[in-house]
């Protein structure tokens, strides 16, 4: 786990920093609007991206994982097979349906006909993100971070020269070309990824022959054997479910954010382009500046699944218990650090990331939920390796409609307007991190019955 994290680590040191130095040569190349715009935008791609994946990417880890700690490699690879399978499908059908609801997602839903172009080339994004996103589960389903690490970099490096190159060169055809910009290049750093990755790992039909499985039976484990893909697809179906309505709940709260937060800012007296810059700061600086830490605590997160899904499945409860320590104590003194620099400096750090020192207040308000997300990441990793996929789900349900009830209530104050959203933040990563923590601790109380 530890030789993992290191490899994790070391990538991510070097992709965050490229990130941070990306994301503010970008802000100060297309400014606040350009952003604003693109950030509508996203959670479109999110939304469209998780119905791609049907929630895999878990599932499959965990059960690669499993399999190959049991010594049974031939039904890790049916695992593999099938997820991929599955997510092609998906994601072909999704990217129908996204390139036919365009015009009204643009037009009716955001609300601003600059958005329309972004989301018209998404689907060009969402294919290699989709099948991506399962290649990269199936390498951390087989422990090989030191790949994942490395075609990580990779990605990072080539969509920042893309996304750089095609907005400059957007630039003069307006705010929404710019925005359809980032998409693209964004979509050639995920597709040169998916190569690399779905190379090194041999992904892909030459290499994957059919795998003859005997019938089986189901046990005390998580699962033994399954004599065809059909019934594999079933059980990383019941295995996904409840994380795809999970990241379906997420993203249609995101959505809801991107036309709730601007609509809210324009009852408070704002202007629709004031309102648009407002929650481009937001979501594009601010919120990036609180989670630009978390290069620390995200590759404890991606060992941590997958090996307490090994250690569980031998029942090594022991050894669960010491990992889940070392990781959040690493979480929780990371929040706790980034808490202090960001609310001792906030103007200083805007100002020197981004040039916009007047973010400073949203960035101070979001200070105060460092610490309680950085835990709740680790603590919801920990769940999902433990095959307690519910409680993050239901946990996400009852902090989203604080937030979004919060956001209602707090954004239209003129006293407020968008440090209501920062509040509305703070709440939900403090509930989410009471919840997901409760139902730890008794994932393992049960366990150890």
């Amino acid at each position: 786990m530890i030789r993992g994290a290191i490899w994790l680590g070391i990538a991510g040191l070097f992709a965050r920093g490229l990130g941070a130095l990306y994301r503010v040569a970008l802000v100060r190349l297309v400014g606040a609007e350009a952003i604003g715009i693109f950030q509508m935008a996203s959670p479109i791609f999110r939304l469209a991206l998780h119905l791609a994946t049907l929630g895999l990417p878990g599932p499959v880890a965990q059960m690669t994982s499993d399999a190959r700690g049991r010594a049974r490699r031939l039904q890790a690879r049916r695992v593999e097979q099938t997820g991929l399978g599955l997510t092609v499908v998906a994601t072909l059908a999704t990217g129908a349906g996204l390139a036919l609801l365009t015009p009204w997602i643009g037009q009716r839903l955001l609300h601003d006909e600059r958005s329309l172009l972004a989301v018209r080339v998404l689907p060009l994004w969402l294919l290699p993100a989709a099948v991506g996103t399962v290649v990269r589960a199936i390498a951390q389903g087989r422990q090989m971070m030191a790949d994942l690490a490395a075609t990580q970099t990779v990605e990072q490096v080539v969509r920042v020269g893309a996304v750089m190159a095609l907005a400059w060169m957007a630039l003069p055809f307006g705010h929404g070309t710019v925005a359809a910009a980032i998409v693209v290049g964004s979509a050639v750093g995920e597709l040169v990824s998916l190569l690399a990755l779905a190379w090194r790992l041999r992904v892909g039909p030459p290499s994957w022959p059919p795998v003859p499985l005997p019938a089986a039976s189901r046990t005390g484990g998580v699962w033994l054997l399954w004599a065809s893909p059909l019934a594999v697809a079933r059980r990383l179906l019941r295995l996904a479910s409840p994380l795809l309505l999970l990241q379906l709940v997420n993203n249609l709260t995101a959505t809801i954010n991107a036309v709730l937060i601007p609509r809210r800012l324009q009852a408070a007296g704002l202007a629709a382009a004031e309102a648009t810059i407002l929650y481009g700061e937001l979501t594009g600086m601010a919120l990036p500046l609180l989670y630009l830490p978390m290069v620390a605590v995200w590759p404890i997160t991606q060992v941590l699944m997958p090996d307490l899904a090994a250690q569980a499945a031998q029942e090594r409860w022991t050894a669960v218990q010491r990992r889940l320590g070392q990781a959040l104590v690493l979480a929780g003194a990371v929040g706790l650090a980034s808490w202090a620099l960001l609310a001792w400096q906030p103007a200083r750090m805007a100002g020197l990331l981004y040039g916009e020192p007047q973010i400073a207040g949203q960035v101070r308000v979001l200070a105060l939920s460092a610490p309680f997300a950085y835990v709740n990441h680790t603590l919801t990793a920990a769940l999902l390796g433990l095959g307690e996929t519910r409680t993050p789900l239901v946990t996400f349900l009852l902090a989203s409609s604080l937030r979004l009830g919060l956001i209602h209530v707090l954004v239209a104050r003129p006293d407020l307007t968008i440090l209501g959203a920062a509040w509305a933040l703070v709440a939900d990563e403090l509930l989410s991190a009471l919840l997901n923590g409760r139902g730890l601790w008794r994932r393992l109380r049960r366990a150890r019955r």
